[in-house]
C-alpha cells in the first residue's frame, strides 16, 4: 500500500479522471446540443479515409467542418474550444473558425473513445490539442496537424494503436506535409542511445523519452519551443543533453536543460556519474522531476536565487543524504525529496511557506525534520512513510503548526496532523483538545501496541491508523461520531477494539485485513457503514446492537463474517 512516487502514475490517474464524461459522449449517436456545429461532414462517402504514407503527397483541400463537433466560447468570447464529438463520421475535419471566431483549442478528452475515428484534419487556426484528446481511439490512422500548434497535452494519442507516425531514425513524429516532424511523440525502441531531434520540430511530447534507459544523448535543434513534462524522465544512461546555440527558449549548460534565460533548471542529465552538484545562482525554478532517479547525486546545493522547488524535482534520489533549502525558496513541491532513502538532514529555510504533499514522503532515513515560522501550509502526507522519523520541531512563531512531544499538530491543537512514527513508544493517548485525527497521520507505525482515543476526539480520518502492524489494543472514546475510509485497515495485529457508543459512521474498508480481530461489537448508534468495513478475514463475530441491518450499512459491509444481531451485552 505504500505511496509510489512514479510519475506517471500520478499523471496517469489525473488525466483518466478528465476523460470519463468523453468516454462516455463518443459512444452517444444522438444529435449534438445547441452548442455544436450542424454543417456538413468532411467530403463524399467515396473518399478515400486511409492515411498517406508519403508526407510529399498533396494534403486535401480542407472539407466542410464535420457535423457533431460540439464548441464551447472562451471566457473572454475571443474563441472557441472543441469539447466534443457526438458525430458519426469517421473522418473530422475541425474548421479553422466558427460562428465568425478562431477555433484555437481540441479541449481535454474531446475525442476521447471515438473507436469508429479513422482521420482527422486540424484547422490552421489551432494553437493547442489537450490532453487525452485522442484517447484510445484505435482505429484512427492518420491525424494532419498544423504548424501554428504549440501544445500538445499529456497522453493526447494514448491508445491510438493504428495511427501512422512518421519515423526517423527511431523518432516518431506527427506533423503534416510541409513538416512531418512537427511533434515529437515518442520513440520506436527503448534502446535508442543518442537520439538526434530533427530540424523543424517544435513540440517535444511530455515522457517523449521516457525509461529510455540506453539514451546517453539527446541533440535539441533550434526549432524546439516546447518540452514537455518528463520528456527525459528516468533516462538513466543520459549524460549529456545538447541545444543547438540558436534555438530561442533552451539552452543548455554543462550537459544540462535549461530555459533560454537560464532561470529554470529542466533536466539534470541524470546518468552523470558526479556525487555533487551546485545549482547555478541564474535558476529561480527547479523543474518538475529536474533530477528524479539520479542515484549518483550524494549531496545538491541549491542557490541564493531559487525561489521554487518544482513537483518530483529530487523524488527518489537515493543517494542524495542531506539538503539545505536556502531562505529564498517559498516552496517546496509535491514529491519534490520524495523516496529520497538516504536522505537524513534537511533544512527547511525561513522563507518557505508551503511544503506539497508527499514532499517528504518515504524518506526512510529521516529522523527529524524542523518546521521553520514561515510555513502556513503543509499538504497530506507531506511526511508519510518516514519510518526513522523522531521527532518534528516547528517554529515557536508559527501561526498555522505546533509540536507536541515530536508530533505536529494544527496552531489550536484540534488536529493532529502526523504522529512520528519512527519513535518507540508502545503505547500513545490522543491529548486533549484534539477533535480530529488526520488523514494517514500514524499510517505505518511500526511500535505502538495500544491507543487510547479519549473523547474528545470525534473523527478518525482515512487511514489514520492503517498497516500499524503491532496495534493490539484500541479504544475509541464515546465522542467520535465517524471512523473514516481505511482507518484501522491491515492493523494485523489488532485484537481488541472498543467502539464509543457515540459512532453513528464506520467508512468503506474501515477495519480490511484486521487478520487477527475475532470479535468486535457495534453499537445501535452506528448508521452507516461502507462496503467490506470488516473484511480480508472469516474467523470474526460481529455482535451488533442493531435488531437488523439498517438501510444505511452497505449489502457488503461484513463480506461473510459471522454477525450476531440483538446483542445487548454480557451477562
Amino acid at each position: 500500500m505504500k505511496q509510489k512516487t512514479l510519475l506517471s502514475v500520478l499523471l496517469t490517474l489525473i488525466m483518466g479522471i478528465a476523460t470519463m464524461g468523453a468516454l462516455a459522449s463518443c459512444d452517444n449517436d444522438d444529435t449534438a446540443q445547441s452548442s455544436s456545429s450542424s454543417s456538413s461532414s468532411i467530403g463524399d462517402s467515396d473518399t478515400d479515409s486511409s492515411p498517406d504514407p508519403n508526407p510529399d503527397t498533396d494534403e486535401p483541400t480542407p472539407p466542410s467542418a464535420t457535423e457533431g463537433l460540439v464548441y464551447t466560447l472562451s471566457e473572454d468570447g475571443t474563441y472557441y474550444t472543441v469539447t466534443d464529438y457526438t458525430g458519426t463520421d469517421t473522418s473530422v475535419y475541425i474548421p479553422a473558425t466558427y460562428n465568425n471566431l478562431p477555433v484555437k483549442e481540441i479541449g481535454n478528452g474531446a475525442f476521447a473513445g471515438c473507436h469508429s475515428l479513422t482521420n482527422v484534419i486540424i484547422g490552421d487556426s489551432v494553437t493547442s490539442i489537450g490532453y487525452n484528446a485522442f484517447y484510445w481511439c484505435y482505429s484512427l490512422m492518420e491525424i494532419v496537424i498544423p504548424d501554428g500548434v504549440t501544445s500538445i497535452g499529456y497522453d493526447a494519442f494514448s491508445g491510438c494503436s493504428s495511427l501512422q507516425y512518421n519515423i526517423k531514425n527511431g523518432l516518431k513524429y506527427l506533423g503534416n506535409k510541409n513538416n512531418p516532424y512537427l511533434y515529437l511523440a515518442d520513440t520506436t525502441t527503448s534502446g535508442i542511445r543518442t537520439a538526434t531531434i530533427e530540424n523543424g520540430c517544435k513540440i517535444i511530447g511530455e515522457q517523449a523519452f521516457y525509461w529510455g534507459s540506453s539514451l546517453t544523448e539527446i541533440v535539441v535543434p533550434n526549432s524546439v519551443t516546447s518540452i514537455g513534462y518528463g520528456a527525459f524522465a528516468y533516462c538513466s544512461s543520459l549524460t549529456n543533453i545538447t541545444v543547438d546555440e540558436n534555438n530561442t527558449v533552451y539552452k543548455d549548460i554543462d550537459g544540462n536543460l535549461y530555459s533560454k534565460d537560464g532561470t529554470t533548471l529542466i533536466q539534470y542529465a541524470i546518468g552523470k556519474t558526479a556525487t555533487s552538484f551546485t545549482i547555478p545562482d541564474s535558476v529561480t525554478s527547479i523543474g518538475y522531476g529536474a533530477f528524479a532517479y539520479c542515484v549518483s547525486l550524494t549531496n545538491v546545493t541549491i542557490g541564493d536565487g531559487v525561489t521554487s522547488i518544482g513537483d518530483y524535482s529530487f523524488s527518489s534520489c537515493s543517494s542524495l543524504t542531506e539538503i539545505v533549502i536556502p531562505d529564498g525558496v517559498t516552496s517546496i513541491g509535491e514529491g519534490a525529496f520524495g523516496d529520497c532513502s538516504s536522505l537524513t538532514n534537511v533544512t527547511i529555510g525561513n522563507g518557505v511557506i508551503s511544503i506539497g504533499s508527499y514532499a517528504f514522503s518515504s524518506c526512510s532515513s529521516l529522523m527529524e525534520i524542523v518546521i521553520p515560522n514561515s510555513v502556513t501550509s503543509i499538504d497530506y502526507e507531506a511526511f508519510r512513510f518516514c519510518s526513522s522519523l523522531t521527532n518534528i520541531t516547528v517554529g515557536k512563531n508559527n501561526t498555522m503548526y505546533k509540536d507536541i512531544d515530536g508530533n505536529l499538530y494544527s496552531r489550536d491543537g484540534t488536529t493532529l496532523i502526523q504522529y512520528a512514527i519512527g519513535k518507540t513508544a508502545t503505547n500513545f493517548t490522543i491529548p486533549d483538545g484534539v477533535t480530529s485525527i488526520g488523514d494517514y497521520s500514524f499510517e505505518d507505525c511500526s511500535s505502538l501496541t495500544e491507543i487510547t482515543i479519549p473523547d474528545g476526539v470525534t473523527e478518525i480520518d482515512d487511514y489514520a491508523f492503517a498497516n500499524c502492524d503491532s496495534l493490539t489494543n484500541v479504544t475509541i472514546g464515546n465522542g467520535v461520531t465517524e471512523i473514516d475510509k481505511r482507518a484501522f485497515a491491515n492493523c494485523d495485529s489488532l485484537t481488541n477494539v472498543t467502539i464509543g457508543n457515540g459512532v453513528t459512521s464506520i467508512g468503506e474498508c474501515a477495519f480490511d485485513g484486521c487478520n487477527s480481530l475475532t470479535e468486535i461489537v457495534i453499537p445501535d448508534s452506528v448508521t452507516s457503514i461502507g462496503q467490506y468495513a470488516f473484511a480480508g478475514y472469516n474467523s470474526l463475530t460481529i455482535y451488533c446492537e442493531a435488531e437488523s441491518k439498517p438501510d444505511g450499512w452497505d449489502s457488503d459491509w461484513n463480506y461473510n463474517c459471522s454477525v450476531v444481531w440483538g446483542y445487548k451485552g454480557e451477562d
